[in-house]
């Protein structure tokens, strides 16, 4: 299998890539990598459920037995969960989709469906060279890249796809590298991030749990708006 293909072009209108003869770091501690993985051939990943509740019941020879209730458990997808336990860390975007529950009833719900398709982003600390490993992987068909260099993702941009298309499916741990930053004090300078202010620099004057109340200028007048902290970049001095 080639160890980088050339980017495919739905991918390479979402990311910034960083040519690199070696693998060095995206920043933030980890390497960062734009892996494409298995799907099924009418084009969908597989979705399951993890963990979830158990109810009791007896089956038709009068044995006790029990089964999990449908809707309990969390949703992952299997590429997602083959690479986690190959111990890399993994983030998927998504997106929602409104579907019916079944062909039998009219109810819908909101369904997880990969943004990206087949690609998803792949971490590993700076410090190790897994990509043998992770190219051995069944579950990969390719690593995006130019000729047989592997193209690194910076980190400062996988966290902002992360905070735009987690869809609430981020690990532990890519939620906690999400959240380190945005820890604000009042005083603090930041930088809405997404919607229609983006880009506005704004003030930090009280945090609330996860809620930031912060002070811009619109139309020449200070006004006072409330953010979640993860929709605020902190501003370094520089800027």
């Amino acid at each position: 299998m080639t160890m980088a293909g050339k980017v495919d072009q739905r991918a390479a209108d979402q990311v910034e890539l960083l040519q690199s003869d070696g693998l060095k770091p995206s920043g933030g501690g980890m390497i960062w990598l734009l892996v494409r993985v298995k799907r099924k051939h009418a084009g969908r990943i597989k979705l399951v459920e993890i963990g979830g509740e158990f109810e009791a019941y007896k089956d038709r020879a009068g044995r006790a037995r029990k089964r999990k209730i449908k809707g309990t458990g969390s949703p992952a997808f299997t590429p997602v969960l083959l690479l986690q336990r190959a111990g890399f860390e993994v983030f998927m975007p998504v997106e929602y989709k409104d579907h019916r529950k079944s062909r039998y009833s009219r109810e819908r719900h909101l369904v997880p469906q990969p943004l990206l398709m087949d690609w998803l982003f792949v971490g590993f600390p700076d410090g190790q060279n897994r990509l043998a490993d992770l190219a051995a992987l069944d579950v990969v068909t390719g690593i995006a890249g130019e000729g047989r260099r592997p193209a690194i993702v910076k980190h400062e941009l996988v966290l902002d796809v992360m905070r735009q298309w987690g869809g609430g499916m981020l690990s532990p741990s890519c939620h906690q590298m999400v959240k380190n930053g945005h820890d604000f004090q009042p005083g603090d300078s930041a930088k809405v991030a997404f919607g229609s202010l983006a880009g506005v620099h704004v003030e930090v004057a009280e945090v609330n749990g996860k809620k930031v109340r912060a002070v811009l200028e619109l139309l020449g007048e200070k006004v006072s708006r409330e953010f979640n902290g993860l929709d605020l970049d902190r501003v370094k001095d520089d800027e």
